[in-house]
């Protein structure tokens, strides 16, 4: 291998390049790396970029599905791993992936291929995500996922109230507690809810408190507001927007139990109507502060520069 790895992240959506910016950004002495989709129409050039690379890292994109992509790409890193072996091949689970694998898993649902994925090299991007994986056989070390914390500094509150922030693609509004945000802007019609991710397409009528921003590239402005932040998932890694907040020194109402935040399940609205009304009540009253201790948290356990380093020195490890 050369002085430095070459890495090749690989998958679907944002992840793959956000990965390959952040080595190339904080572990640059470590590795160079490149990122690739993978599209249908992108699939010929995954050879040239693997005859390139030390390590090929599958971001998301998990083994075994039935979907006819999903079969070429399983095919073609079968094909590619026997035939070079000087070659690391990873598989990088993140989030949703895990529980899609689980619930195909147990309804018989994978391909034969699966069962082959299961003995080569596994990260999960968070501790629950290796134990999840664990019980349908695949041993993943946990390899928390990097991202960058926006640099916000902690804020009061303005002479508005504190707007509510969430994230909810258009794709996916019930995963990500859509009908329950939704419930929430009739209940609190004072309160102003900023959603990110998409644009409302699954509602026929908002509520006119509730504000779509679509697909937003950067938090930060938003966050500079020091709103409250809930991210009611169905399932989760170490959600981003949660660390974005904790690291804007927002409150913020998430499904994990992670410090510094109020842990709410995905169906008990009840506690989750009764956060925010706390919330939203102390607001009001001028006591609701910025949340300097999960600030503090956030910036100590998830700096960007380290958790990259840590992430490259586990894919470097298993070459």
């Amino acid at each position: 291998m050369a002085s430095r790895a070459r890495l090749l992240f690989v998958g679907t959506g944002i992840w793959p390049r956000r990965l390959a910016k952040l080595v190339n950004t904080h572990a640059s002495e470590l590795a160079s790396a490149k990122s690739a989709s993978l599209s249908i129409a992108n699939l010929c050039v995954i050879p040239i970029l693997v005859s390139q690379s030390d390590i090929v890292v599958r971001v998301g994109f998990r083994p075994g599905m039935r979907r006819p992509r999903a079969r070429i790409v399983d095919a073609l890193w079968k094909l590619m791993s026997r035939f070079d072996r000087q070659t690391t091949w990873v598989y990088y689970w993140i989030g949703s992936d895990v529980l899609y694998q689980l619930r195909d898993h147990k309804a018989s649902r994978l391909t034969k291929y699966f069962e082959s994925a299961i003995h080569q090299i596994h990260i999960a991007g968070a501790p629950w995500l290796a134990d999840e994986l664990d019980s349908i056989g695949v041993r993943a070390e946990s390899v928390l996922f990097p991202l960058e914390l926006p640099d916000t500094g902690c804020v009061e509150r303005s002479v508005d109230a504190r707007h509510i922030l969430t994230y909810i693609p258009d794709s996916r509004p019930s995963f990500y507690g859509g009908d329950k945000i939704l419930r929430l802007a009739r209940e609190f019609p004072d309160t102003t809810f900023d959603v990110v991710g998409g644009t409302g397409t699954w509602i026929d009528s908002p509520p006119s408190n509730i504000c779509f921003h679509g697909w937003v590239n950067e938090l930060a402005p938003l966050l500079a507001r020091n709103p409250i932040v809930i991210r009611i998932v169905e399932h989760d890694a170490l959600g981003g927007t949660i660390r974005e907040a904790l690291a804007a020194a927002c409150h913020a109402i998430y499904t994990m139990e992670v410090p510094y935040t109020v842990h709410v399940a995905f169906d008990d609205y009840q506690k989750l109507q009764a956060a925010v009304a706390d919330l939203v009540a102390s607001d009001r009253e001028r006591t609701l502060k910025p949340n300097r201790e999960g600030a503090d948290y956030a910036r100590k356990n998830w700096d960007a520069a380290r958790l990259t380093v840590d992430m490259t020195t586990a894919l470097v490890r298993f070459c």
